[in-house]
């Protein structure tokens, strides 16, 4: 049903007005449900479901929102510049608010970096099986000792992505530890939009492949 930004109309009687006015508050309500909660319940209404906006500038030239009189900081969406993301000027969310309290037009600004994937699993059996404990957009799977595939639920943007990981070595001496770390090569084939591999060696004079007690990730940007 489509809004009508002439009404009431002075022209017409209160009676005539009246499927229009009604027409318009059903608008109101279909429209404000879809990311609002709107005439739902007393604890509800007034809240967002979730937000929804566009970016500042375009791909090609992207920008930072302006923080508008009295306010002190603002949530925006802008394209990552070819500078900062060669190979994907995707989306991202960013924060600017006032560098300064109380000296408006001095501002900086932060990336909201989102985790792209993660996963927490451990040892759980003396042959290398493990169990996933946690997870976000990707499996992961033994693929030798101390050898580990993930695999992305959704393909990132690109293979330039940053990847964060420990190990807990499966010992009984506390001072024993395990190193993580990104298997080698002469290109990015084990290191790609779909997935990556890592390793975890213990740690000495001879460091040998080991399947540890825990082992985290994290991945960031792309």
């Amino acid at each position: 049903m489509a809004w009508s930004s002439t009404w009431p109309d002075g022209s017409q009687s209160v009676k005539a007005n009246q499927p229009t006015g009604a027409a318009n508050t059903t608008y109101i309500e279909t429209h404000m449900n879809k990311d609002h909660f709107w005439n739902i319940s007393g604890d509800k209404d007034g809240h967002h479901q979730f937000v929804q906006m566009t970016q500042q500038g375009t791909p090609a030239a992207p920008t930072d929102a302006a923080l508008a009189t009295a306010m002190d900081g603002a949530i925006f969406v802008k394209a990552k510049s070819t500078t900062e993301a060669v190979d994907s000027q995707d989306a991202q969310p960013f924060f600017i608010n006032n560098k300064v309290v109380g000296t408006p037009g001095n501002t900086q600004v932060m990336q909201l970096l989102g985790i792209r994937a993660m996963g927490v699993f451990d040892r759980k059996t003396s042959n290398g099986a493990i169990t996933l404990q946690y997870s976000h957009n990707c499996t992961v799977a033994r693929t030798g000792t101390g050898v580990y595939k993930v695999t992305f639920s959704s393909a990132l943007p690109s293979d330039n992505y940053l990847v964060l990981g420990k190990c807990i070595k499966y010992d009984s001496d506390p001072e024993q530890t395990a190193d993580f770390f990104m298997s080698g090569g002469t290109s990015l084939t084990l290191k790609n939009v779909n997935n990556f591999t890592f390793r975890t060696n213990s740690l000495g004079a001879s460091p040998t492949g080991v399947d540890p007690l825990q082992t985290w990730f994290m991945v960031f940007g792309g």
